[in-house]
């Protein structure tokens, strides 16, 4: 039985994200109702998905999957030190500098800001208010992590993949390259990159929630106290 909500849990989240990305490229993989609409349904679907699997093994594998978008990203950090290191002494030994690695680096940095999101949530790096909750009691805690993420979190998520949608798709129709002569295509791409932070953002947010859950039932340990 667990194998089979695994199972299904898991094919409901990937389904979920494949049909919102495709409503932000303009297409769907739902029954039409929109582009809004449709995403806003793909991302219900994964919220089902993560319900369905259930608490522990949700956390287990969201955490995993946090894991391994922090080890690609940390390797684009590295692609990109190269990219600039590359075109700055290009531009200031050489003096020719090179708008495509130029532009290379803003890609890597937009990849890795958005992708990293829910690695920086999984690993509590997102910035806070520490001043009041690095003080906070580990029940405290569990709670403002539980409501914050119910409240703020979580609807967040949802209106950033929503908002997006037509940001993304305005640059889509006219395939958006970079305006710089020289410059990298494919400047649509990676705005889609935007809507996919966002989405794992939430995937993350689920594990966060159920997380908070698991703590306030006795059935993990509260969060350390002066961290």
């Amino acid at each position: 039985m667990n194998t089979v909500r695994l199972i299904l849990g898991g094919a409901l989240i990937v389904f979920g994200v494949a049909a919102a990305m495709a409503e932000v490229l303009g297409y769907s993989v739902l029954i039409y109702y929109g582009t809004r609409v449709g995403g806003a349904l793909g991302l219900i679907t994964i919220v089902l998905g993560a319900l369905i699997i259930g608490p522990e093994k949700y956390i287990k594998y969201a955490n995993n999957f946090a894991d391994g978008t922090g080890w690609v990203v940390s390797w684009l950090a590295v692609l990109m030190v190269v990219v600039v290191f590359v075109n700055v002494v290009l531009r200031y030994v050489f003096g020719k500098g090179v708008l495509a690695l130029q532009d290379l680096s803003w890609y890597l940095f937009a990849i890795m800001y958005w992708l990293g999101a829910a690695f920086a949530l999984k690993n509590d790096r997102h910035v806070r208010v520490d001043i009041f909750f690095v003080n906070m009691r580990g029940k405290l805690k569990a709670w403002v992590n539980l409501l914050g993420t119910a409240l703020f979190l979580l609807p967040w998520s949802f209106l950033g993949v929503l908002i997006s949608i037509s940001f993304v798709q305005d640059a889509f129709r006219v395939l958006e390259t970079s305006p710089d002569p020289g410059g990298l295509p494919g400047r649509w791409l990676i705005k889609a990159i935007i809507p996919l932070g966002f989405i794992f953002l939430l995937i993350q947010g689920m594990s966060l929630l159920f997380t908070s859950f698991l703590q306030l039932r006795g059935k993990l340990p509260f969060p350390e106290e002066g961290n």
